[in-house]
């Protein structure tokens, strides 16, 4: 912690500064950043057509949440690679 007892064009004393700041500075790790994939992408369209599924059929319905089930396993699956 810094202790200013200082007027306000003086500087603070260096020997009042604490060490801890130095200790506990670490260099920044890099961002990993996953690779791009589509299987977002087909999520939302999966989500799209079994929405669209209840206003109209029940074979868009299943055939959305099969699509859902697919990409999240698979989305999943790159994630852990």
């Amino acid at each position: 912690m810094i202790e200013n007892n200082t007027g306000p064009d003086e500087a603070p004393d260096q020997s009042r500064v604490s060490n801890n700041i130095t200790e506990e500075w670490c260099d920044a790790k890099p961002a990993v950043i996953p690779e791009p994939t589509p299987w977002p992408m087909v999520l939302a369209l999966a989500a799209t057509i079994a929405a669209w599924g209840i206003l109209t059929s029940w074979v868009f319905v299943v055939v959305g949440l099969l699509l859902s089930a697919l990409s999240l396993f698979q989305w999943i699956e790159e994630m852990r690679k």
